[in-house]
């Protein structure tokens, strides 16, 4: 899982748990809960998603969507 901050902050997490209002993940040994409601934090699969919810760069947005057309496993390792 990613969790992007409107600061531009992406960080590849892994979710422990996920609740109706929270996602609980674990990012680098620390345990975090996230709000799903939080309007500055929020969870995402796809870079680009995420990419795009932070406001990157057009040209690197693209670059994500064309990995994850060609490969869907492959997404996830970037």
């Amino acid at each position: 899982m990613l969790v992007a901050s409107k600061t531009g902050l992406i960080s590849v997490v892994d979710l422990i748990e996920e609740t109706k209002k929270n996602w609980v993940v674990m990012d680098e040994k620390v345990k975090k809960t996230i709000s799903k409601t939080d309007a500055s934090t929020r969870g995402f699969d796809l870079m680009s998603d995420a990419l795009k919810w932070v406001g990157a760069e057009p040209e690197l947005i693209q670059n994500f969507l064309a990995s994850e057309a060609k490969s869907p496993e492959e997404a996830t390792k970037h």
